[in-house]
């Protein structure tokens, strides 16, 4: 994930596969890219409005995060990959628990996503 360099500082997921020769198979002639651009999930999760104190955040399978309802901290990176409501839901676990965010012991209700290939967590956290 990059954020991107663009006035609107979104995080991006960058995608490139190779594009083969039909005569060998083998030989690359060129690349396919593209990306993702986060900064739709993000309006989406702030247009909920959350109450003071709430928080609901989109990580990707590596922990690092998405898109997060709290605008103030959407541009910020964070990592969650410690907690241990990621954990759980990285090894297909749906659930709630009091987890440590930033010293303060919070209750997190988090849930797995499949995306693709990977596994990927909502994490809704209230103070």
């Amino acid at each position: 994930m990059i954020v991107s360099k663009t006035p609107s500082g979104n995080r991006e997921a960058v995608i490139a596969i190779p594009v083969y020769s039909l005569k060998d198979n083998s030989t690359i002639v060129g690349v396919w890219a593209g990306s993702i651009d986060f900064g739709i999930p993000n309006k989406e999760l702030q247009s909920l409005k959350m109450p003071s104190g709430e928080r609901v955040v989109y990580t990707g399978y590596k922990g690092q995060k998405v898109a997060d309802s709290d605008i103030t901290k959407s541009k910020i990176p964070e990592s969650f990959a410690n907690l241990n409501s990621f954990k759980n839901a990285i090894n297909g676990q749906s659930g709630s628990i009091i987890d440590v965010v930033n010293n303060k012991k919070i209750s997190v209700t988090y849930q797995p996503v499949k995306v693709f290939h990977n596994t990927w967590v909502v994490l809704l956290m209230m103070s």
